[in-house]
């Protein structure tokens, strides 16, 4: 009898250890992904520039440096106009006024002290006549422009490019 047990015993431990498989959760399916990577160019002949140009002007006091910017940016806006840029075109980019310290020496221990004040204002000009582009800048620079900080170029209708001119 002791042995028939035993057999049981053994009988119904194989068994339990094989049917845990049977019922374990089937896994869930991975998440279908679809990856494309890409290259591509185009060539074309640009018939736009974009001129980011603008004036910094310092003064003693903070409305001071705003007066003497707010006058040169207006000759910079009469320059542009002169030069047949829409008002469309032209659009403030950047503004800002900011206090321009005294330079202390390493060895002193005071507080920074403010000496004036330092106004940017800087506009982004659409120039549709690249034939114009040079007058434009020269223009800008005439007028009171001091900072002209970079010039992109771009084709106004992507359908053209790469079409023959």
């Amino acid at each position: 009898m002791k042995i028939r047990l035993l057999i049981c015993a053994a009988l119904l431990a194989l068994a339990s250890g094989t049917a845990t498989p049977a019922l374990a959760q089937v896994p869930a399916p991975l998440p279908r992904t679809l990856t494309v990577t890409g290259e591509g160019r185009a060539d074309g002949v640009p018939d736009q520039a974009d001129i980011s140009a603008g004036v910094v002007a310092e003064g003693a006091t903070a409305a001071g440096a705003i007066t003497a910017n707010t006058t040169a940016m207006n000759n910079v806006f009469e320059a542009l106009r002169a030069a047949g840029i829409a008002e469309r075109a032209i659009q403030t980019s950047d503004f800002s006024v900011q206090p321009v310290y005294v330079q202390r020496r390493p060895d002193q221990t005071d507080p920074p002290r403010i000496s004036g004040y330092r106004v940017s204002n800087q506009v982004r000009v659409e120039v549709n006549d690249l034939a114009a582009l040079g007058t434009t800048l020269d223009s800008l620079v005439r007028s009171g422009a001091n900072q002209i900080s970079g010039i992109g170029f771009r084709i106004k209708d992507a359908a053209q490019i790469g079409r023959a001119h």
